[in-house]
């Protein structure tokens, strides 16, 4: 008797379901454009805190009832808030909004299984690979807050437990609703969009870019957005690398040059090393007519956002780069003062992260 084994996406995401989520297309345009709204009526139109303060409750409204409906739209609001999270509401009692998402998620997950709503959308054992990786996570949360319980959860502005709580919480979600592929997908295109958002927020907003005029998009800080739009530009490649219609490839490119305008607007060392080797990964391909077709679209779309940023920044960031290297200036000349402050005492602290 033959054994089926796992693919290795079936390791990681389980094996395809028939059932088909549904995009809810009206829902998230709708949805985008509510956030859109805000942002202009925050920058652009001073418009009254009534006004801000009814859209935001519409948007709200519409995240709580489509995670009621379909609770993996609840990590897809999560990860797509990350990079507009300056847009976000705060929440009274809370760190910010996620925690209040994270629970109305939990609740749908939690309601459809116990009653069995649309089967096939959820998952009561997670896949192998998924699961290991949970196991990982609470030995190292567990670790992280016992180590130092004080740093973790009274000392500094920010309580690490519950923010490493919280995000064990996500990751043991993600396991149970993240069954299928085209989850996968709309967790990604949920993210990319609202990162092209903001980097167009980041273009209009900063033309004469410099040290003392970062762009920050909508993400709160600039290497913050610099991270998000890397992250944005991968699951953009694999969605053009995942369609054959022209129109949508050409939408891609398009998004992918907002984006690397935006990351090149950030004047950020760390973005632009992970743009590098982003770069480089997807090159890494055992395929090699893939891989120079990779390279041909790759250096086209790096050409053109060149082309399109203003000169200012080639003149701040690269000597930065490289002068912080050579030099140990900025924050790179503190991260070589703390690594060699760490490495007499590397035995005594290697099992105390937090300090």
């Amino acid at each position: 008797m033959s054994v089926k084994r796992n693919t290795p996406n079936e390791m990681f995401m389980g094996p395809t379901r028939p059932a088909r989520p549904n995009g809810w297309t009206a829902t998230g345009v709708l949805f985008v454009a509510l956030v859109i709204a805000i942002w202009a009526s925050v920058t652009i139109i001073d418009a009254p805190n009534w006004m801000i303060l009814l859209l935001e409750a519409a948007v709200i409204l519409i995240a709580v009832v489509a995670i009621l409906k379909r609770s993996y739209l609840g990590i897809a609001f999560i990860v797509g808030s990350l990079p507009i999270l300056a847009l976000l509401p705060d929440i009274p009692f809370a760190t910010s909004i996620f925690p209040l998402v994270g629970g109305v998620t939990l609740i749908s997950y939690v309601v459809q299984q116990r009653w069995g709503i649309r089967p096939g959308t959820t998952a009561k054992v997670g896949p192998p690979l998924a699961n290991a990786i949970l196991v990982l996570g609470v030995i190292f949360v567990a670790w992280s807050i016992s180590s130092n319980p004080v740093a973790a959860m009274v000392e500094g502005d920010r309580n690490w437990a519950f923010t490493l709580i919280q995000l064990l919480a996500i990751l043991w979600l993600a396991s149970k609703l993240f069954i299928d592929k085209r989850v996968h997908q709309a967790v990604f295109l949920s993210f990319a969009a609202t990162a092209v958002l903001s980097a167009i927020v980041a273009i209009l907003t900063v033309t004469n870019p410099s040290l003392d005029n970062r762009a920050v998009g909508l993400a709160g800080g600039a290497n913050s957005a610099a991270r998000y739009f890397v992250i944005a530009l991968i699951f953009l490649n694999y969605f053009r690398e995942s369609t054959n219609r022209p129109p949508f490839q050409l939408l891609i490119m398009a998004g992918m040059i907002i984006l690397l305008m935006g990351l090149l607007l950030t004047l950020s060392r760390t973005g632009l090393i992970l743009a590098i080797l982003s770069f480089l990964l997807i090159l890494f391909k055992p395929n090699p007519v893939a891989n120079r077709r990779r390279l041909r679209i790759g250096l086209f779309l790096i050409l053109i956002s060149l082309w399109l940023v203003p000169d200012q920044v080639f003149t701040d960031l690269a000597p930065r780069i490289f002068s912080s290297i050579s030099e140990g200036s900025d924050t790179v000349g503190l991260r070589y003062q703390l690594g060699y402050q760490r490495i007499p005492h590397g035995r005594a602290s290697s099992l105390c992260p937090l300090h």
